[in-house]
């Protein structure tokens, strides 16, 4: 069978008994979904909301102790200044991020 959702008009009796009886074939084999879709919906409803995971990321974050490093050199103060920017964009962009992950979840 010829690819026909790219909305072709078909105007063949033929054709268009073929695509019907082939309809209608999917039809009949068809497995209801409806049970398995709910029981995955309300699992979902189980998750944890975006407002508890942030709660828990940040007293995780309480806990974590800066790295051991050997490393002594420090930016110097156009480096400082080109951190903070980037520092910003990325906090911006992860509540950005949040947000609309948030929506997700309504």
């Amino acid at each position: 069978m010829e690819q026909v959702e790219g909305g072709n008009v078909i105007t063949n009796k033929i054709e268009i008994a073929a695509l019907v009886k082939e309809f209608d074939n999917y039809f009949i084999n068809g497995q209801d979904l409806t049970q398995e879709l709910l029981d995955i919906l309300l699992k979902w409803l189980e998750f944890d909301t975006p407002w508890d995971i942030y709660l828990k990321t940040m007293l995780a974050f309480e806990n974590i102790q800066p790295p051991q490093t050997r490393y002594t050199k420090k930016p110097v103060y156009y480096q400082i200044d080109m951190i903070a920017q980037t520092l910003r964009k990325h906090s911006a962009v992860s509540y950005q991020l949040s947000a609309s992950e948030a929506h997700l979840h309504l």
